[in-house]
């Protein structure tokens, strides 16, 4: 299985804008999350309201999630967008409550309605491959992202619980002779 592309600010833009005309405040939620926290689908969609709603009723500007493939517990940023989406979301409910409800009450979103809004978003949105993106792209988004901004692998491995940078290079997909050319250009 080939690595999955990330999304592309223009692509963000796009489909944010798409996600306005469907108006389900679920699924803008579930897409700012995603790209701003840099969750596993598996945990993202076991958020519950007391992961992202603090004193006051506040959404955290953080939050902190226990992995469930890992077990280790991760940090997460929620965006001033992620933050806007959710309020709706959030609003009225219980502090167990999931963030993301599932059709069936007290049931939280399913990893496979996250797939299918993602690869609704490559597709239908942005007329690419679906095979090339799946809900791991909003992952990947993140990653990406801080990555081509600051060079800063370390930060990259602990927001995305990489226990080793070097993993974390091959998940963002730096070469050897990308760092050589990142080299070249240092003038020392």
């Amino acid at each position: 299985m080939s690595q999955k592309q990330p999304f592309t600010p223009a692509d963000i833009a796009i489909i944010r804008a798409a996600l306005t005309r469907r108006a389900s405040d679920r699924d803008t939620a579930l897409f700012e999350v995603a790209i701003s926290s840099g969750l596993r689908a598996s945990d993202l969609v076991t958020l519950r309201v007391a992961d992202v709603v603090g004193g006051q009723d506040r959404i955290r500007m953080t939050g902190t999630k226990r992995q469930q493939k890992t077990g280790k517990v991760v940090s997460f940023n929620l965006s001033d967008a992620a933050r806007v989406a959710l309020s709706p979301v959030v609003d009225g409910k219980a502090s167990d409550a999931y963030v993301f409800e599932g059709k069936q009450s007290g049931e939280h979103v399913s990893d496979q309605t996250f797939r299918a809004l993602c690869k609704w978003m490559a597709d239908d949105v942005l007329g690419k491959d679906r095979n090339d993106y799946a809900a791991h792209s909003t992952r990947r988004t993140l990653g990406t992202h801080i990555y081509k901004q600051t060079g800063d692998v370390a930060t990259v491995a602990r927001l995305l619980g990489h226990t080793n940078t070097g993993a974390t290079l091959a998940y963002l997909g730096v070469t050897t002779d990308d760092a050589l050319a990142t080299a070249r250009k240092l003038a020392l």
